[in-house]
């Protein structure tokens, strides 16, 4: 059960764009409003409902609020890295470049993997070497492959490179919160809400009026697709080993890059097969090492 659970959240992660695309007509920033307070509903009513039937005491998980006052900040932060990751998400969906989101979440674990080597002095492997420099090789030639057989100015795939810095900081922030994922989200999303709530039905700019029904479902229904990935994803992380997550976590991207291409006509010129074949490689070195490390551990 645990790994379907797994397996539908990496899915609903990478079918989104389709989701998003719905909303095109309607700028980022307001759907992330809507995001925000839509999800924050979501959240508190799954608590609500794990509270009353399971035997899960996930109330009580806030009780840490009083004893480190501190985790405050680090949740702000975290909200703040995540709602900015969401926004760019958006952006980048609904202005034609899905590709560099799914790059985004290719590169994602690996840039975690370089700061865990500089911050921790964590020792690198010959395979993870292998999968930086592959990655690496491949980011390069999108960058610099265009002005290489155009004589173009190199393009910086910023959008993909911001996605993946915000979304290794809120990751890192959130590691250090001894918290249940959902309740942390909860207050993550609390953050924003208020703001949220103003600007869609108070503001002087509130655009309530051009709504359609269609808006108002998919608004509703994108703070369900915002938090239900997580709760699967939380409660599949808690029952499988790393190496399984550490695969399936190229699930995503992988969809996001299929429908950018299939779906959207995205250029996927002979050059960036190229690069996405390095960074794809680089991938697989990454992933058999971490099956190799979670073998070595079941010894």
């Amino acid at each position: 059960m645990a790994l379907i659970f797994l397996i539908l959240g990496y899915l609903m992660w990478g079918l989104l764009p389709i989701y998003w695309k719905q909303l095109h007509h309607i700028a980022p920033i307001e759907i992330i409003f809507h995001r925000v307070l839509w999800s924050f509903f979501f959240y508190g009513l799954t608590m609500i409902a794990i509270s009353i039937f399971s035997k899960n005491k996930l109330m009580d998980s806030f009780n840490v609020l009083k004893k480190e006052p501190r985790i405050w900040g680090k949740l702000f932060l975290s909200s703040v890295m995540i709602t900015g990751n969401w926004f760019l998400y958006i952006y980048a969906v609904n202005s034609g470049q899905i590709l560099q989101a799914s790059l985004a979440y290719y590169i994602s674990p690996l840039i975690s993997v370089v700061m865990g080597s500089v911050f921790y002095k964590e020792i690198l492997s010959l395979r993870t070497r292998w999968a930086l420099g592959l990655c690496a090789l491949g980011v390069i030639l999108l960058m610099f492959g265009q002005s290489i057989l155009h004589h173009e100015a190199p393009t910086v795939p910023w959008l993909a490179l911001s996605l993946a810095i915000s979304f290794f900081i809120y990751g890192f922030v959130k590691k250090s919160v001894l918290m249940p994922a959902i309740a942390s989200s909860f207050i993550e999303s609390l953050f924003f809400s208020i703001p949220s709530a103003y600007f869609i039905f108070f503001s002087s700019h509130s655009t309530l009026a051009f709504y359609t029904t269609h808006d108002w479902a998919l608004f509703l229904i994108g703070g369900v697709a915002t938090a239900l990935p997580l709760v699967f994803f939380s409660y599949a992380a808690q029952k499988l080993p790393f190496s399984s997550i550490g695969f399936f976590q190229y699930l995503s991207p992988t969809l996001q890059l299929l429908t950018a291409v299939f779906v959207y006509n995205e250029d996927f010129s002979l050059q960036k097969i190229i690069a996405f074949s390095f960074i794809w490689l680089g991938v697989g070195f990454y992933v058999s090492q971490l099956m190799l490390r979670e073998n070595t551990s079941d010894l």
